[in-house]
């Protein structure tokens, strides 16, 4: 709106002014002045006022680009961050499957005799902690796919994040 007011003339302007107006004396009348002004612009002034609204218009543009860049920016760093926690939770899972087969070898060998009973005691606790890790995993992931969720306003996270931290 600046940008297109900035071409055209200044408005006119009107005065009125009514002198005497409660005096005493009644025998004449009161004073009334009216007044009519048009400002001329010299110098470029116009065309300055419009170089001021086209940089202002240009401020605005740029402020509202630089939000939508930096939304930008939060959606792709909270989905590197959704991206790197699914990809610790195929890790964590992948490490549970290996502490269950481990932990099968050696309940074979305690059956047959060739290990002591406390090795299917570490192998059983390392299952149990490579469990614990799998659920902190989820629970991680959860949160960030619930944090990229937000920003663009659902309340549903129940969505897989699939892509490559290698190419961007």
């Amino acid at each position: 709106g600046r940008l297109q007011q900035s071409k055209y003339r200044p408005n006119p302007e009107f005065s009125a002014e009514v002198e005497d107006l409660g005096r005493k004396n009644e025998s004449g009348p009161s004073q009334t002045t009216i007044g009519f002004e048009q400002p001329f612009e010299l110098f470029g002034k116009r065309t300055n006022r419009k170089a001021v609204a086209e940089a202002e218009l240009t401020a605005e543009q740029a402020a509202a680009q630089q939000t939508l860049l930096g939304l930008y920016q939060s959606v792709a760093s909270t989905f590197a961050s959704a991206l790197g926690a699914e990809q610790r939770v195929k890790l964590a899972v992948e490490r549970l499957e290996l502490a269950r087969k481990i932990e099968e070898a050696v309940n074979i060998k305690v059956n047959d005799g060739a290990v002591a009973k406390a090795e299917l005691l570490r192998a059983q606790s390392a299952t149990r902690l490579a469990e614990i890790d799998v659920a902190a995993a989820e629970a991680t992931a959860r949160q960030e796919r619930v944090a990229l969720a937000t920003l663009w306003g659902s309340p549903d996270a129940e969505f897989r994040v699939e892509g490559s931290l290698e190419n961007w």
